[in-house]
């Protein structure tokens, strides 16, 4: 199956000085809007019916209310490229009425950049980028199913 998912979530940056005076200050708030594309696979046609999924899209990272006190300027946002995963289970209590329970796992890529070298053995080049925050969570929702 087929889907397009747009999800929003908001939170907090802090941050933590470990050194001076072990303490945790917020530097500003910042809001996540993910637009997703991608697939899922059913496995049962019962009235429990297991599924797994993946996806790709971007993420809009947006941060608000900084934090002056500590920080002399606004932060940028930030748009990346992101994949996702997930898997769970639909419940069907009856014909129209269920639960769905779910894992995400969302994985943000950094773009790292092109290079180029040489050296002994030629010039030599690639592509790099990375992924260094993985956010997951655990969702759940009603199903209504309706017609046939």
């Amino acid at each position: 199956m087929g889907e397009i998912t747009y999800m929003r979530h908001s939170t907090k940056l802090n941050i933590r000085d470990v050194i001076i005076s072990p303490s945790s200050n917020k530097l500003s708030g910042l809001n996540a809007d993910w637009i997703l594309v991608g697939a899922s696979r059913y496995f049962r046609e019962d009235n429990v019916r297991p599924f797994a999924g993946l996806g790709m899209g971007l993420v809009f990272l947006t941060p608000h209310e900084e934090n002056f006190n500590i920080i002399s300027r606004s932060l940028d946002s930030e748009t990346n490229f992101t994949f996702t995963f997930k898997a769970g289970a639909n419940i069907m209590l009856n014909d129209s009425i269920g639960i769905n329970l779910q894992f995400n796992m969302f994985l943000p890529i950094e773009w790292g950049g092109v290079y180029v070298g040489g050296g002994s053995g030629g010039v030599s080049g690639g592509v790099s980028a990375s992924g260094s925050t993985i956010i997951a969570g655990v969702s759940g929702g009603l199903i209504f199913r309706f017609g046939n």
